[in-house]
């Protein structure tokens, strides 16, 4: 889901988180990457994407978050019980 697909879905909800962890130093390079679709990404264990998951996992927990519902299609999810966090629901992605 793209991220300006994954903020309307969050704006049609009235309620909602959308954590962005990325490299791009500017707002024109954010940008440009949450409208991107996102890529397929294969099995492969990318030590640097767990960081990031993890990081993103610490933020959900400190805005006090706890059940989850996810835009997006179903995946493994490792470590969030961790963070006191648990995916209740997988919300297909529109169109």
């Amino acid at each position: 889901m793209a991220g300006t697909d994954a903020l309307r879905a969050i704006a049609s909800e009235g309620q909602g988180v959308m954590v962005v962890l990325s490299e791009p130093r500017n707002a024109e390079a954010l940008l440009a990457r949450l409208r991107k679709q996102p890529e397929v990404q294969g099995n492969r264990k990318d030590v640097g994407q767990w960081r990031r998951n993890g990081a993103g996992a610490q933020i959900l927990a400190d805005l006090g978050l706890g059940k989850l519902r996810v835009l997006g299609t179903p995946r493994r999810q490792v470590g969030l019980a961790g963070y006191g966090l648990e995916v209740v629901e997988y919300v297909a992605p529109a169109g």
